[in-house]
Order: C-alpha cells, then sequence, then structure tokens
C-alpha cells in the first residue's frame, strides 16, 4: 500500500511497465484505484469532521455512506504486487525526482502494512460495489459496549467485531459493529447487522442486548429531563429531544420476561409520554402503572418506588413524590435508575 500524488498515476504505471519490457522484466501487477488518507492526515480531518458534525442534527449513523467517505478517500492506492517489486518502483526514477512522493504506508509502530486476499475482498466490495452501510474512523476510539461477536454471514464472515450501537426497530435488535483494519490503523463500522449476521456468545441477540437498548433510552430520557427541569434547553436541543422522543415512542410493543422489567420499560415509555406531550398515551400508562403498582409482591420494592417517582413526574402530585421520597429515607436503595431519578424530582414543582 503506498502513497503517493494521484496526478500522473497512469502515466508512471506505462512508462514503469515500457522500462520493464524493454528489460525483459515482469511488469507491475494491477493498481487497484482505491485513493485512501494517511493515517496521521486521517485522525485531524476526521476529528475535525467529527466536530462538525457535532453542530448538526443529523448523525454519521444516517450519513450516505459514500458520501461521507468521500472526504476522507484520498492520496493513497493499493498496489498487489511482490515485496521487492514494489521497492523497485520506490526506487525508480520517477520516483526519485520527487514527481510521485511514493512510500509505505506503515502501522503506528513504523512497519509497511501489507493486506491479505481475505482483508481486500471485502473492502473491495464495501468501497468500489457499496454493497453495505458503513462509515469509518481512526481505529482505538472508545466502544459503547465490550461485548463482542463474531460475524457468521456476509462481506466480513469469520470476523470478531466489538459492538458500538444497539439500536431497538420494529424488526427487532440493530448493531452497529466496529472491525479493525489495516493492522489496526483504522476501524470500520457497519450498521444494521441482526441475529441472522452475527452470533452472540452468551446468548440470543434479544436476551443480550435488550438491557443496553433500555439502560441506553433511559439515560437520554434522564437528560432531556435534568435539561427541562434546570432549564437548559436551547432550540437546538429542542429539536434533537423531541426527534429523540419521538423515535423512541414507537417501542411501547416491547415484552419483558419479568414483571420487574416490563413495568420499568413502562414507566420510562410514560416518561417519554409526558415528555412528548402525549396526552393519550399518558393517562393510558398512567392507569397501567397505578395498577401494578396497587398489587403488593408483583415489583420488587424498588422498582415500586422507581414507578412512583415516575408517577409524580407524570402527574406531579406531591403525595407521589412524598412517598418515593420516605422509601428512599428509609431503604437502601440498589436501584441506579431510582437514585439518578430522586435529585430531579425533587426540584419539580408540584400542581
Amino acid at each position: 500500500m503506498l502513497h503517493l500524488d494521484p496526478s500522473g498515476i497512469d502515466k508512471m504505471l506505462k512508462y514503469e511497465n515500457e522500462q520493464r519490457k524493454s528489460q525483459n522484466a515482469p511488469t507491475i501487477l494491477s493498481l487497484i484505484p482505491f485513493l485512501f488518507l494517511e493515517h496521521a492526515a486521517s485522525e485531524k480531518r476526521l476529528s475535525q469532521e467529527t466536530k462538525a458534525e457535532k453542530g448538526r442534527a443529523d448523525s454519521r449513523d444516517e450519513a450516505d455512506a459514500h458520501n461521507t467517505l468521500r472526504n476522507y478517500l484520498h492520496d493513497f492506492v493499493f498496489i498487489k504486487s511482490s515485496r521487492n517489486e514494489i521497492d523497485q518502483l520506490l526506487n525508480c526514477d520517477w520516483n526519485r525526482n520527487g514527481r510521485l512522493h511514493l512510500h509505505y504506508c506503515r502501522t503506528r509502530e513504523g512497519k509497511p502494512i501489507r493486506l491479505t486476499e481475505k482483508e481486500m475482498t471485502p473492502f473491495i466490495a464495501l468501497f468500489v460495489e457499496q454493497r453495505q452501510k458503513f462509515s469509518f474512523r481512526p481505529y482505538g476510539q472508545d466502544t459503547l459496549h465490550q461485548q463482542t461477536v463474531h460475524i457468521k454471514r456476509g462481506l466480513f464472515k469469520d470476523y470478531t467485531a466489538t459492538v458500538m450501537k444497539v439500536t431497538q426497530t420494529a424488526e427487532g435488535i440493530r448493531l452497529t459493529l466496529s472491525i479493525p483494519v489495516f493492522s489496526n490503523v483504522f476501524s470500520l463500522n457497519l450498521y444494521d447487522c441482526s441475529s441472522a449476521d452475527v452470533d452472540v456468545p452468551g446468548g440470543d441477540l434479544d436476551q443480550v442486548f435488550t438491557p443496553y437498548f433500555v439502560q441506553n433510552m433511559e439515560q437520554e430520557f434522564f437528560a432531556i429531563l435534568r435539561r427541562k427541569v434546570f432549564r437548559r434547553e436551547t432550540p437546538q436541543t429542542q429539536r434533537q429531544d423531541q426527534q429523540r422522543l419521538d423515535e423512541c415512542s414507537v417501542f411501547n410493543y416491547l415484552k419483558f420476561d419479568t414483571a420487574d422489567r416490563q413495568t420499568h420499560f413502562q414507566a420510562l415509555m410514560l416518561l417519554c409520554a409526558t415528555l412528548r406531550r402525549d396526552k393519550p398515551a399518558k393517562d393510558t400508562l398512567i392507569r397501567e402503572l397505578k395498577a401494578a403498582i396497587s398489587h403488593p409482591q408483583v415489583l420488587s420494592t424498588d422498582e415500586e418506588a422507581f414507578v412512583t417517582a415516575i408517577l409524580f413526574v407524570a402527574t406531579k402530585d406531591g403525595t407521589l413524590r412524598k412517598a418515593a421520597k420516605e422509601y428512599c429515607q428509609t431503604h437502601e436503595v440498589t436501584l441506579q435508575s431510582l437514585l439518578q431519578l430522586m435529585p430531579l424530582i425533587k426540584e419539580i414543582k408540584t400542581r
């Protein structure tokens, strides 16, 4: 893999192969015209792009992969040839006179990067044929989850990937996976991978990742509530929050395997409906949750207190807040959701 000024590539190859033919030497094998960014420059450019995207409502996930990458694919080609032939290319007159500026692309450890057919085949399919939605970034960024999965079909069959994001859709769980490429210099993020695409160590895809999804959604709702309670909203955050709440409101069909998990999720959907000002959904969920906490021993005491706190947010009934506060004062609370919610409900005025 070589870095060069893209101008004159065809002319250089034609000249070099004419020289080789005149010397009865083997010609250089095909140059695959992938243009790619140098690592040091890519980190800077990708960092700048990430900062710019923070000011836009549309996320990288929703961006068209090819258009996103077009800004990064620059100044690189891949050459399929032997190391000796590439060394000859580096030492040819066209390179030594400074017109091409060829040199090896190296890893962070300084070693030239060599790619296998296994690495190149899916890469060609992604960049040239655009068979799958993906994005591209420097490797080593923190992952959202430390869960790994084994890819069992598609372009990256038999690869191991790290989960970057978990998304719930009407069709089920969808994953964003990160796959290191080019000796871990870069990684590709693949979107919309389902249970048909991956094997999850330790269980079924829904069993493993649904708790992640619920936890992430809960933290988003708490952040939106915090902005409202402390009046830290801006027109931009209001639009973004409303869009996210609208997206999450469709998940009320989800069913869970225990009463605690099901009721906890219903409480989150009530919080969502309250923040969206969706009165029909809010009224229905209030009735269901009041019925759930009216039956003793159905829920754990922590979950019952959590539901009570959410009902206060929805109704502004001071007796509900008092009940939740008294519970926290008299019990050793282990439910983190309740502990995070209590400082917020203390700031909400009753009716």
